[in-house]
């Protein structure tokens, strides 16, 4: 009953954010290989305790606030991982910035 009713306060919070991190879960936790490389920069970074990103779930809304805290915790290993699908040109620009 608690979910149903802060999705509906809720509802005007953008939707983005749980494809999102849907999208950024589906990426990394779906491939063992990818898995593996995320893990590696983890240990790369000294990160001392390993984080696997958490894939929300539509049923759930309250878990977002948990979905959100994680990729927070985990946007220096996840910038690390996808600098290098960058162009020449963003890899640019994202430094400017």
């Amino acid at each position: 009953m608690v979910n149903n009713v802060a999705s509906t306060l809720l509802s005007c919070v953008d939707s983005e954010l749980p494809v999102f991190a849907s999208d950024v879960s589906y990426d990394i936790e779906e491939s063992p290989k990818v898995q593996e490389i995320f893990g590696k920069i983890q240990s790369l970074m000294n990160i001392k305790v390993p984080r696997h990103l958490i894939r929300p779930i539509s049923s759930r809304f309250i878990q977002m606030l948990d979905v959100a805290t994680r990729l927070i915790e985990c946007v220096d290993v996840l910038t690390v991982y996808y600098y290098g699908f960058l162009t020449e040109d963003e890899r640019g620009n994202e430094l400017i910035q």
